[in-house]
Protein backbone atom coordinates (compact mmCIF):
# COMPACT_ATOMS: atom_id res chain seq x y z
CA UNK A 1 0.00 0.00 0.00
CA UNK A 2 1.11 3.74 -0.70
CA UNK A 3 2.01 6.13 1.76
CA UNK A 4 -0.73 8.23 -0.29
CA UNK A 5 -3.62 5.48 0.34
CA UNK A 6 -2.35 5.13 4.21
CA UNK A 7 -2.92 8.77 4.66
CA UNK A 8 -6.00 8.54 2.90
CA UNK A 9 -7.26 5.76 5.17
CA UNK A 10 -5.95 7.40 8.26
CA UNK A 11 -7.67 11.08 7.38
CA UNK A 12 -11.26 8.84 6.44
CA UNK A 13 -10.92 6.98 9.91
CA UNK A 14 -10.20 10.22 11.70
CA UNK A 15 -13.14 12.09 9.63
CA UNK A 16 -15.60 8.70 10.57
CA UNK A 17 -14.35 8.87 14.23
CA UNK A 18 -15.52 12.50 14.80
CA UNK A 19 -18.54 12.33 12.90
CA UNK A 20 -19.17 9.66 15.17
CA UNK A 21 -18.25 11.61 18.35
CA UNK A 22 -20.31 14.75 17.19
CA UNK A 23 -23.90 12.45 16.58
CA UNK A 24 -23.31 10.68 19.55
CA UNK A 25 -22.95 14.03 21.78
CA UNK A 26 -26.30 15.74 19.97
CA UNK A 27 -27.85 12.28 20.11
CA UNK A 28 -27.50 12.60 23.93
CA UNK A 29 -30.66 11.53 25.39
CA UNK A 30 -32.31 13.97 28.62
CA UNK A 31 -31.64 12.50 31.96
CA UNK A 32 -35.22 10.96 33.34
CA UNK A 33 -35.03 14.15 36.16
CA UNK A 34 -34.49 16.70 33.06
CA UNK A 35 -37.32 15.03 31.15
CA UNK A 36 -39.72 15.67 33.91
CA UNK A 37 -38.88 18.89 34.31
CA UNK A 38 -38.96 20.02 31.10
CA UNK A 39 -42.68 18.40 31.03
CA UNK A 40 -43.49 20.72 34.05
CA UNK A 41 -42.03 23.33 32.26
CA UNK A 42 -44.38 22.83 29.28
CA UNK A 43 -47.08 22.74 32.08
CA UNK A 44 -46.50 26.43 33.47
CA UNK A 45 -45.71 28.24 30.60
CA UNK A 46 -49.52 26.70 29.02
CA UNK A 47 -51.41 28.12 32.20
CA UNK A 48 -49.22 30.61 32.97
CA UNK A 49 -50.77 31.88 29.71
CA UNK A 50 -53.95 31.38 30.27
CA UNK A 51 -53.55 32.89 33.85
CA UNK A 52 -52.09 36.58 32.91
CA UNK A 53 -54.73 37.95 31.63
CA UNK A 54 -56.92 37.38 35.07
CA UNK A 55 -54.08 38.39 36.92
CA UNK A 56 -54.63 42.20 38.73
CA UNK A 57 -51.36 43.27 38.87
CA UNK A 58 -47.42 42.63 38.10
CA UNK A 59 -46.70 40.45 41.21
CA UNK A 60 -47.90 37.05 41.81
CA UNK A 61 -47.31 34.68 45.06
CA UNK A 62 -46.79 30.78 44.60
CA UNK A 63 -47.94 28.50 46.87
CA UNK A 64 -48.43 24.78 46.93
CA UNK A 65 -51.19 23.09 48.36
CA UNK A 66 -50.41 19.19 49.95
CA UNK A 67 -47.50 17.68 49.79
CA UNK A 68 -46.59 15.87 46.48
CA UNK A 69 -42.78 15.10 46.46
CA UNK A 70 -42.61 17.11 42.81
CA UNK A 71 -43.89 20.32 44.37
CA UNK A 72 -40.35 22.02 43.89
CA UNK A 73 -40.48 20.97 40.06
CA UNK A 74 -43.37 22.70 39.52
CA UNK A 75 -42.62 25.51 41.49
CA UNK A 76 -39.80 26.46 39.70
CA UNK A 77 -41.00 25.96 36.63
CA UNK A 78 -44.21 28.33 37.18
CA UNK A 79 -41.74 31.22 39.23
CA UNK A 80 -39.52 30.37 35.47
CA UNK A 81 -42.71 31.15 33.43
CA UNK A 82 -44.03 33.84 35.69
CA UNK A 83 -40.93 35.77 34.59
CA UNK A 84 -40.93 35.49 31.40
CA UNK A 85 -44.13 36.26 30.77
CA UNK A 86 -43.31 39.22 32.60
CA UNK A 87 -44.76 38.87 35.82
CA UNK A 88 -42.77 39.72 39.10
CA UNK A 89 -42.72 36.83 41.74
CA UNK A 90 -43.19 37.50 45.53
CA UNK A 91 -42.59 35.07 48.28
CA UNK A 92 -45.00 36.57 50.69
CA UNK A 93 -48.70 36.89 49.77
CA UNK A 94 -48.93 40.69 51.29
CA UNK A 95 -46.66 41.70 48.98
CA UNK A 96 -48.09 40.64 45.94
CA UNK A 97 -51.46 41.32 43.48
CA UNK A 98 -52.32 37.66 43.16
CA UNK A 99 -51.65 34.29 44.88
CA UNK A 100 -51.26 31.74 42.67
CA UNK A 101 -51.93 27.80 43.93
CA UNK A 102 -51.05 24.92 42.91
CA UNK A 103 -51.87 21.04 43.46
CA UNK A 104 -49.52 18.34 41.84
CA UNK A 105 -51.73 15.31 40.88
CA UNK A 106 -49.32 13.84 38.83
CA UNK A 107 -46.00 13.91 38.15
CA UNK A 108 -43.16 11.25 37.13
CA UNK A 109 -41.52 8.89 34.92
CA UNK A 110 -42.82 6.02 33.48
CA UNK A 111 -40.98 3.17 31.05
CA UNK A 112 -43.61 2.08 29.05
CA UNK A 113 -42.96 -0.37 26.86
CA UNK A 114 -39.42 -2.77 25.79
CA UNK A 115 -38.68 -3.40 22.36
CA UNK A 116 -35.75 -5.39 20.41
CA UNK A 117 -35.01 -5.08 16.81
CA UNK A 118 -36.36 -7.64 15.07
CA UNK A 119 -36.51 -9.39 18.15
CA UNK A 120 -33.08 -10.03 18.53
CA UNK A 121 -31.10 -6.23 18.16
CA UNK A 122 -30.19 -3.75 21.08
CA UNK A 123 -33.06 -4.02 23.87
CA UNK A 124 -34.81 -0.13 23.84
CA UNK A 125 -37.06 1.17 26.18
CA UNK A 126 -39.93 3.83 25.40
CA UNK A 127 -40.36 6.51 28.28
CA UNK A 128 -42.60 8.88 29.35
CA UNK A 129 -42.15 11.87 31.62
CA UNK A 130 -45.72 12.68 32.50
CA UNK A 131 -47.23 15.98 34.73
CA UNK A 132 -50.66 17.13 35.73
CA UNK A 133 -51.06 20.48 37.86
CA UNK A 134 -54.40 21.66 38.84
CA UNK A 135 -54.44 25.76 39.89
CA UNK A 136 -56.44 28.79 41.21
CA UNK A 137 -55.83 32.36 41.58
CA UNK A 138 -56.72 34.28 43.87
CA UNK A 139 -56.72 38.54 44.32
CA UNK A 140 -54.22 39.83 46.41
CA UNK A 141 -56.09 38.82 49.90
CA UNK A 142 -56.51 35.64 49.19
CA UNK A 143 -60.23 36.08 49.74
CA UNK A 144 -62.14 35.89 46.09
CA UNK A 145 -61.14 32.88 43.56
CA UNK A 146 -60.47 34.98 40.41
CA UNK A 147 -59.66 31.53 38.05
CA UNK A 148 -59.55 27.74 38.28
CA UNK A 149 -57.52 25.91 35.31
CA UNK A 150 -55.22 23.08 34.73
CA UNK A 151 -53.04 21.56 32.38
CA UNK A 152 -50.65 18.35 31.85
CA UNK A 153 -47.95 17.65 29.25
CA UNK A 154 -45.64 14.55 28.42
CA UNK A 155 -42.54 14.15 27.17
CA UNK A 156 -41.46 10.66 25.20
CA UNK A 157 -38.84 9.34 23.70
CA UNK A 158 -37.09 5.86 23.39
CA UNK A 159 -33.70 5.32 24.94
CA UNK A 160 -31.30 1.75 24.71
CA UNK A 161 -32.09 -0.15 27.91
CA UNK A 162 -28.05 -0.10 27.96
CA UNK A 163 -28.07 4.04 28.85
CA UNK A 164 -30.46 3.90 31.97
CA UNK A 165 -27.90 3.58 34.41
CA UNK A 166 -26.38 6.73 32.95
CA UNK A 167 -30.09 8.80 32.89
CA UNK A 168 -31.57 7.79 36.19
CA UNK A 169 -31.21 9.19 39.56
CA UNK A 170 -29.71 7.25 41.96
CA UNK A 171 -32.37 8.35 44.28
CA UNK A 172 -35.23 10.38 42.80
CA UNK A 173 -36.78 13.05 44.78
CA UNK A 174 -39.62 14.05 42.58
CA UNK A 175 -41.16 10.87 41.93
CA UNK A 176 -40.60 6.98 42.59
CA UNK A 177 -38.29 5.28 40.22
CA UNK A 178 -39.70 3.82 36.98
CA UNK A 179 -40.33 -0.11 36.80
CA UNK A 180 -38.98 -1.82 34.20
CA UNK A 181 -41.59 -2.90 31.53
CA UNK A 182 -41.88 -6.61 30.63
CA UNK A 183 -40.27 -7.43 27.60
CA UNK A 184 -42.49 -8.47 24.30
CA UNK A 185 -39.98 -10.37 22.19
CA UNK A 186 -40.21 -13.73 23.53
CA UNK A 187 -42.71 -14.54 20.78
CA UNK A 188 -41.09 -13.21 18.45
CA UNK A 189 -37.37 -15.01 18.78
CA UNK A 190 -38.99 -17.85 19.74
CA UNK A 191 -40.57 -18.77 16.02
CA UNK A 192 -37.46 -17.41 14.35
CA UNK A 193 -35.32 -19.99 16.42
CA UNK A 194 -37.98 -22.81 15.52
CA UNK A 195 -37.72 -21.85 12.00
CA UNK A 196 -33.86 -22.12 12.07
CA UNK A 197 -34.00 -25.55 13.70
CA UNK A 198 -36.35 -26.66 10.97
CA UNK A 199 -33.99 -25.01 7.96
CA UNK A 200 -30.92 -26.96 9.27
CA UNK A 201 -32.44 -30.51 9.59
CA UNK A 202 -33.75 -30.03 5.91
CA UNK A 203 -30.61 -29.05 4.85
CA UNK A 204 -28.95 -31.90 7.15
CA UNK A 205 -31.37 -34.22 5.06
CA UNK A 206 -30.34 -33.46 2.36
CA UNK A 207 -26.83 -33.00 2.06
CA UNK A 208 -27.33 -36.65 3.68
CA UNK A 209 -29.06 -37.78 0.86
CA UNK A 210 -26.43 -36.31 -1.63
CA UNK A 211 -23.93 -38.47 -0.33
CA UNK A 212 -25.27 -41.40 -0.16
Amino acid sequence: MSMGCRRLGAALMLGCALLGANRASADRPLTNFDMVRAAAGAVAVELVGRLKPAVGGDAVVVRATGNAAGNFVVENALQAALGEAGLQVRTTADSADAILDFEVVDLGMSYVRAHRTWGIGRRSIDRDAHVRVFVRLLDQGGHNVIKVDRAEAHQRDRVGAGELPDLEDAKPSAYEKPVMPAGHWNKVVEPVVVTGIVVGLIVLFFTNQGSQ
